[in-house]
């Protein structure tokens, strides 16, 4: 990277599906003097939008933004670019670069070997808890980590009924489908 990236303030994000390379290329940029590079800076905040993205409640995107901008902000005072890396923002393309003029890195790895990886990493176990698939899962019982809940989305509807049917691996890769559908269409 060249000085020129610090002439001007600079925003830029990563995002895919998840289990992608956030957490590394988060640490190849920590690398560069002149990038403040963060991996999933603000997780509730994040899987939250996300979760609102997805379910599509009318919510006011303020407090989102006003928390993006703050670790922003704090990037610039140090005179750095602001990057952060993390799948949890692909469906906030519009509004992060509405509000910040931002750049994006979209990270793409063989879809066999993501839905290996969630597997592998827990995702949608225990199962999940929900008494109407018509509308959007509330938070469940015993998550590892307070932002699981909101950023682990499922279909609503019929697709909702017919996902509760299919194993952990048919219930990721729809996942990774919808994201990767989703982020593509922003």
């Amino acid at each position: 990277m060249t000085d020129s990236l610090t002439s001007q303030k600079k925003v830029v994000f990563a995002i895919g599906t998840g289990r992608c390379g956030t957490t590394f290329l988060a640490k190849a940029f920590a690398q560069e003097p002149n990038i403040a590079s963060w991996h999933e800076r603000h997780p509730m905040n994040d899987a939250f939008h996300r979760y609102c993205q997805w379910n599509k409640l009318a919510v006011d995107h303020g407090g989102f933004l006003a928390t993006k901008r703050l670790g922003v902000e704090a990037d610039w005072q140090q005179g750095k670019v602001s990057f952060e890396s993390s799948a949890y923002l692909s469906l906030s393309i519009l509004k992060l670069h509405e509000a910040f003029d931002a750049h994006f890195i979209l990270l793409v790895r063989r879809p066999d070997q993501v839905v290996n990886s969630y597997l592998t990493k827990g995702w949608y176990q225990p199962a999940l808890v929900r008494d109407d698939p018509n509308l959007p899962a509330g938070y469940q019982p015993h998550p590892s980590h307070p932002h699981h809940p909101f950023s682990r989305i499922t279909p609503q509807g019929e697709m909702g009924k017919t996902w509760h049917q299919w194993s952990r691996v048919g219930q990721i890769a729809c996942f990774c489908t919808a994201i990767t559908t989703a982020f593509l269409g922003n």
